[in-house]
């Protein structure tokens, strides 16, 4: 891909039909749009992070408080 070489914070650059914004460091893909089923790792059991969480994650972590709330 060919990125302007000197782009302004916040410039926007689209390719082949995906685009990707310059945040003054590094350009991030913006506005990502997931086709199929895209899928993650499951986090262990508590994780208490910014990761994503998956549903089989947050079904595991309801069922957990829902079992020690009754």
């Amino acid at each position: 891909m060919d990125f302007p070489a000197s782009p302004s914070n916040g410039d926007i650059h689209t390719h082949d039909g995906k685009r990707w914004q310059w945040d003054g460091a590094v350009w991030r893909a913006y506005s990502l749009a997931f086709t199929g089923t895209p899928v993650a790792p499951t986090a262990a059991a508590d994780t208490n992070t910014t990761q994503i969480a998956t549903t089989a994650y947050v079904q595991t972590e309801l069922g957990d408080y829902l079992a020690t709330s009754t």
